[in-house]
């Protein structure tokens, strides 16, 4: 595993120092994996091949290397990489081995060869079992991991309803303020998470729900509170507005900024016309200098269509408006907003109550909350516009037993990357198991579905339609999305499964533990099932996969109803502390 820089070994001998070390000498000290996986054999110097085997879930690799002779150079596939420094990500194959080749020359000029021959096929495992710094007090129900975001080392977990009235960084743990909310940050050294963080917001108040929404980009992390109740509109907004609580749930947006491996609050985001129960910050995003806020608003005039704002960081680091989005047809209570993902110069936006019961006529409203995903696309000439309507190929209505407005609801969830977009639609009602079934009958309410969607010569088509392995009613399956490259990852919350870890059947023995399935896009394009995943201490009512998150080389999910009492990183289980909640490392 890759340590701290500053565990990087000083090379010594036995004849008492750097100094006597042979300037021919081109060894290496040490060699190490980004994702924590073990080389074999064991490295020693005198080896000069070695083998990895690493799960489908790691899709890229970072080396990094140390030499005996502290003025020697490495060079990781041609390019030179510092002394204990990282290598840049090393994509691996979908299929088959990559043999990456590390070149080592010494002062005198002497050279020596090793290489790594890489793999993607061992079992996926259990990396590790996180939980707050605090937990909660004996009434629990903080919901650590109602939302999660990772960003290479650094992954970002939500518990809207954490209750400590603390504000800022790092503050006093108390049980003052009722469901306020509460971020962590943990950082990965090796294979081993830290917690470095605990954020409040800096005007925080009981029922905001701050961590309700997070999203995490390097050094850059936003933060969404929808039930924040200020009157505060646009960027800053005055102190005696942030402090007072007259527009109820119009919520807020927060963004902090790590310099110096410290978090520190940079930005307060409202709204620029803040309204009661607009709840703004239901959903953010962030890439880069950009970063999206939704605005759902589910309350009453002309915002109950719903908005996605738009806010960039300029030269001088300074947060500022940038646009405000609508889709073309939007109409009162579509909910345009509900959930966004942001992927470089184009970003999805979903409006889970749009009432289109066809792709080709957007304003029909045949079936009421069926859904819909807004696709939109940034140039420097035109500013943002959108580029595309998607509806999936058997819009769904109301079904018989739902409620009226009670549609499929696509675009709940949705992830986008590159050119590919994956968007679930909770309420789908069919029976189909697996991939590519039959879309068309309305036999298992709120089985749930995922579609995938792929973009080519401009244009959005539907690739996939997935389905559990075992579909029963109310599973939910698609309550949670994460995609990176070819893997996708899809929460079913309600997936009533008795067993446990990776590896085991689908039942219906238990109720409500939740479960994660794996998928990847072959060599063909073709998507298939990889792993069904459940908690190595899966328990009832644990809601597993609501909050899901793919790095290059981790699967983050969260179970925010899960009760375990300990604090920290793989502590013991126990069902002490009912909602508390936890998330789960696998590599």
């Amino acid at each position: 595993m890759i340590e701290s820089p500053d565990a990087t070994p000083t090379p010594t001998s036995d004849a008492g120092g750097i100094d006597a070390v042979s300037p021919d000498n081109a060894d290496l000290a040490s060699l190490e994996l980004s994702s924590g996986h073990a080389l074999e054999p064991a490295f020693a110097p005198e080896q000069s091949a070695y083998t990895a085997s690493l799960s489908f879930l790691v899709q890229t690799l970072a080396l990094r290397a140390t030499t005996v002779h502290p003025d020697a150079t490495v060079a990781i596939e041609g390019v030179l990489v510092g002394q204990g420094e990282v290598s840049d990500r090393l994509s691996l194959p979908d299929e088959g081995t990559r043999t990456l080749r590390i070149d080592v020359s010494a002062p005198s000029g002497a050279t020596q060869s090793y290489t790594l021959t890489v793999e993607r096929s061992a079992e996926v495992a259990q990396l590790a079992f996180v939980k707050a710094s605090n937990p909660g007090s004996e009434a629990g129900g903080d919901e650590f991991g109602h939302q999660v975001a990772i960003s290479g080392d650094t992954m970002v977990v939500g518990a809207p309803r954490e209750d400590g009235s603390s504000r800022g960084v790092d503050g006093a743990d108390n049980d003052d303020a009722n469901n306020a909310g509460a971020v962590y940050v943990f950082r990965r050294n090796g294979d081993t998470w830290q917690q470095e963080a605990y954020l409040k917001a800096s005007n925080g108040d009981a029922n905001d729900q701050f961590g309700f929404s997070v999203a995490v980009d390097g050094d850059t992390l936003v933060v969404g509170a929808p039930g924040e109740s200020s009157s505060a509109a646009g960027i800053g907004g005055g102190a005696n507005e942030q402090a007072n609580n007259t527009l109820v749930v119009a919520g807020a947006a927060y963004v902090f900024e790590r310099s110096g491996g410290v978090w520190q609050q940079t930005s307060y985001v409202k709204s620029s016309q803040p309204s009661d129960l607009g709840i703004f910050g239901f959903t953010v995003a962030v890439d880069g200098d950009r970063i999206a806020v939704g605005e759902p608003g589910q309350g009453t005039g002309e915002v109950t269509t719903g908005r996605l704002h738009l806010y960039q960081r300029d030269s001088s680091g300074v947060w500022q408006a940038e646009t405000t989005l609508r889709g073309s047809n939007t109409e009162q209570g579509d909910r345009f907003g509900l959930r966004v993902s942001l992927d470089g110069e184009r970003l999805a936006v979903g409006a889970t109550g749009e009432a289109s019961a066809s792709r080709d006529t957007p304003g029909n409203d045949e079936a009421l909350g069926a859904g819909a995903v807004y696709v939109f696309g940034f140039d420097d000439e035109n500013g943002w516009s959108e580029e595309a309507y998607v509806k999936p190929e058997v819009p769904g209505g109301p079904s018989a037993g739902e409620e009226a407005g009670q549609g499929d609801g696509f675009g709940i969830w949705l992830a986008l990357d590159g050119d590919t977009l994956a968007v679930s639609a909770v309420r789908e009602d069919s029976s189909a198991t697996g991939i590519g079934g039959n879309q068309d009958n309305n036999n298992a309410l709120n089985a749930g579905a995922v579609y995938v969607f792929e973009r080519g010569q401009g244009a959005w088509t539907q690739a996939a339609y997935i389905k559990a392995e075992q579909t029963t009613g109310v599973d939910i399956f698609g309550e949670g999305l994460a995609l990176r490259g070819d893997v996708l990852a899809v929460g079913v919350t309600q997936d009533d499964g008795s067993g446990f870890g990776v590896g085991s059947t689908p039942d219906d023995a238990s109720v409500n533990t939740g479960a994660v399935y794996v998928f990847r896009r072959d060599a063909e394009g073709a998507w298939v099932q990889s792993r069904y995943l459940k908690a190595s201490n899966a328990g009832r009512n644990d809601l597993f996969g609501l909050g899901l998150a793919l790095s290059e080389d981790v699967l983050a999910v969260g179970a925010r109803g899960e009760a375990s009492s300990s604090a920290g990183i793989d502590g013991g289980y126990d069902d002490a502390l009912e909602d508390s909640g936890a998330v789960y490392l696998f590599y």
